[in-house]
């Protein structure tokens, strides 16, 4: 072969070897942003899950709170309300 054909083989083989390594960056970064989507958007859905589930656990907790406060409240009501019949009867 002679030089001169020898260097436009090896710009050629360079060529396409440049054209295949860019198609292949090109392909890794379209299906790395598809990636980083996707595993975003489970990492919201999953984070909106928890905070969904903790708001649950704590209605409930105040809910059960204040089923203690009244309980204890309603007897203190029943007995200041018979002391007070009791005294206007007097």
């Amino acid at each position: 072969m002679k030089p001169e054909t020898t260097n436009s083989v090896v710009g050629v083989v360079r060529h396409r070897a440049r054209n295949v390594v860019r198609g292949c960056v090109s392909l890794l970064q379209d299906r790395t942003i598809l990636a980083l989507s996707v595993l975003f958007g489970i990492a919201a859905a999953g984070l909106l899950w928890h905070q969904s589930r903790q708001r649950s656990r704590l209605v409930e907790s105040i809910a059960l709170q204040q089923a203690v406060l009244y309980s204890e409240a309603i007897p203190t009501c029943k007995a200041r309300s018979s002391t007070s019949t009791q005294n206007s009867r007097r």
